[in-house]
């Protein structure tokens, strides 16, 4: 249900060398929905080339385009898929992801809710609606968008998740966690529900059965750096044995020494633990090596906050926020505020 091309079929589109404007847009579709936007809009260029009135194409470019954040070359062949087919549902996928990366969620929501009038079981556009309005703390309604996906695809990991973020949001943390169970006693890999179900059960203070799952997780791969890495964001995230949560963001860099999410992380910790200056040292070490970083510009803006510097943090998180609009939802989420 949730697919996800192989390594195998991904090589064999990248051998394809298609002759029609319907060849090439359909293989640039495969590269937008891998997230290789750069060769998405390479193949897109071909297909209105050979066929100047081919609406997918035109439409698909501009979302790939909306994607990288260049919102006015996305706009332009947005425009050029309206002239040709108006109701093209895709065509509104692309300029909700111009105005949800300009901040405006409240249209970005209203152009998805088009999108799905538009063309029948349309799964991206709940997930995305559904998204964003955890991010504006409309939790009834991300909750009808996740039901709409599992309606069609009940194993879909993504909308599973959204379903029990959107019920944790409303308070219904009993029915959070029945969500997540569920998704564990059907999935083929139930381990990638361990940190969430571990987050969770600290939030409905059975932190014994938190600590033990999260145990049970680090058990699990111990000489993991992601895995160690994750469990060191989700202790972090819901304010629980922040020393753990050192220790394995520490044991997670011994493996992979410089990695800037990583980094990430161990700031985030130190930011909760109290340690303005060496977080402000962590989250400044993650962006000189990736300087687009969204949560260590917030994190950082947050930790400058706390230490008195308005237009230090004032100017993280404006960065931060023209990376990732979704940051400072992400953050409140945590209790982290401004």
């Amino acid at each position: 249900h949730d697919y996800r091309p192989t390594s195998a079929e991904i090589t064999a589109r990248d051998k394809e060398v298609p002759t029609t404007a319907d060849g090439w847009t359909s293989r640039g579709a495969h590269f937008l929905e891998i997230g290789r936007m750069d060769d998405a809009i390479a193949d897109f260029d071909k297909a209105v080339k050979l066929d100047p009135k081919q609406s997918l194409a035109w439409a698909n470019r501009g979302v790939a385009l909306a994607w990288k954040k260049q919102n006015e070359q996305a706009a332009e062949s947005l425009d050029k898929a309206a002239a040709i087919n108006p109701r093209l549902a895709y065509i509104f996928h692309g300029r909700a992801i111009i105005l949800q990366n300009q901040g405006d969620f409240a249209g970005a929501v209203a152009l998805l809710g088009r999108a799905i009038d538009l063309l029948a079981n349309n799964l991206w556009a709940h997930g995305r609606r559904a998204q964003i309005l955890i991010a504006q703390r409309e939790y009834a309604k991300a909750l009808a968008d996740a039901d709409a996906i599992l309606a069609v695809q009940p194993d879909q990991v993504f909308a599973q998740q959204l379903r029990w973020q959107a019920q944790a949001g409303t308070g219904d943390l009993k029915g959070a966690l029945a969500t997540i169970d569920a998704a564990m006693a059907g999935s083929t890999d139930p381990v990638i529900w361990w940190g969430d179900r571990a987050s969770l059960l600290v939030k409905l203070d059975r932190k014994d059965e938190a600590r033990a799952q999260f145990a049970q997780l680090r058990a699990k791969a111990p000489r993991n750096a992601g895995v160690l890495n994750q469990l060191c964001w989700e202790q972090v995230g819901v304010n629980f044995d922040l020393e753990q949560a050192h220790a394995d963001c520490t044991a997670a860099l011994k493996i992979m020494p410089g990695t800037p999410p990583i980094i990430d992380s161990l700031a985030l910790v130190l930011l909760r633990q109290g340690k303005l200056d060496e977080a402000i040292a962590r989250y400044s070490t993650a962006l000189a090596k990736a300087p687009k970083q969204a949560a260590s510009l917030y994190g950082r803006g947050m930790a400058r906050l706390r230490k008195g510097d308005r237009a230090g943090s004032d100017a993280d998180v404006k960065a931060a926020l023209a990376e990732d609009p979704f940051v400072a939802a992400e953050f409140q989420e945590m209790g982290i505020t401004a």
